[in-house]
């Protein structure tokens, strides 16, 4: 099925039937990213993102006639964020991407850049991981990067920047540590100023339960959930439509 392409608030939405559909069409979007940094500038610089529904996208980057269009020597691989676990642990967003996706491409090795995890400072896990980013492309004194895929929670936290941490008032730093109560654990993520940067991000969201928040996202801005917080006008939602449910229903911002 093809996506039905709208705008919302200036923003391009991307409605597709289900996950599988939301996949496909997130996935060439990817390949056209990796095509034009590479015209552009010899490389392409990607951050990853954990949770269930990037794990579809890798599984089509990987598995698909897409995996043959994407010059994989010339990807350079981040994350946006990481769970202070070990890399083989289950609930590792390095781990899940290994498994479904960088195993299964030709990309080197030494591109694949992995967050640091179970320092005695947390801190200074994030802060090794901000020097591996020091030879990206730099805009307004940070990292600048092709492309950063993101999930959305039914919270409206994105990459670590959980609601009501103090990560979210940080403007100085490109990487953070945060502890998350409601979770009872650490998290290490970009900040508002790398994503600020960037120049594209797919925000990729599936399934009812998000379908309240979404709609918040467009509609209610006094929420001020934290994906709404992010200041870049290259911001493309790639949702399916258990996830526009209300989006849909309200028919605000909703294109024929």
């Amino acid at each position: 099925m093809q996506a039905d392409v709208s705008q919302m608030n200036e923003q391009r939405v991307v409605i597709s039937a289900d996950l599988d559909a939301l996949s496909q069409a997130a996935a060439k979007r990817v390949k056209e990213c990796a095509r034009d940094a590479i015209k552009a500038h010899g490389a392409f610089y990607i951050a990853l993102s954990g949770g269930s529904t990037p794990r579809h996208l890798h599984q089509i980057l990987a598995n698909s006639p897409i995996q043959q269009q994407i010059a994989w020597d010339k990807v350079h691989v981040y994350f946006g964020d990481e769970r202070n676990v070990p890399h083989d642990h289950p609930e590792s967003n390095y781990r899940m991407a290994m498994e479904t996706l960088l195993s299964k491409v030709p990309i080197p090795q030494g591109q694949v850049h992995v967050i640091p995890t179970g320092c005695d400072r947390m801190q200074e896990c994030a802060d090794r991981y901000a020097e591996q980013l020091i030879g990206l492309p730099q805009k307004n004194g940070m990292p600048c990067f092709d492309l950063i895929i993101l999930g959305m929670g039914d919270d409206g936290h994105t990459a670590s920047l959980f609601p009501d941490t103090s990560i979210l008032d940080e403007d100085e730093r490109s990487v953070a540590a945060v502890f998350v109560p409601k979770l009872d654990s650490w998290r290490i993520s970009f900040t508002y100023p790398v994503l600020n940067q960037v120049k594209h991000i797919l925000v990729l969201v599936s399934g009812s339960s998000k379908a309240q928040v979404l709609y918040g996202v467009f509609n209610e801005p006094e929420h001020n959930f934290p994906i709404q917080r992010i200041r870049n006008d290259h911001l493309e939602w790639f949702v399916d439509t258990s996830a526009a449910a209300r989006l849909i229903e309200s028919d605000v911002g909703i294109g024929g």
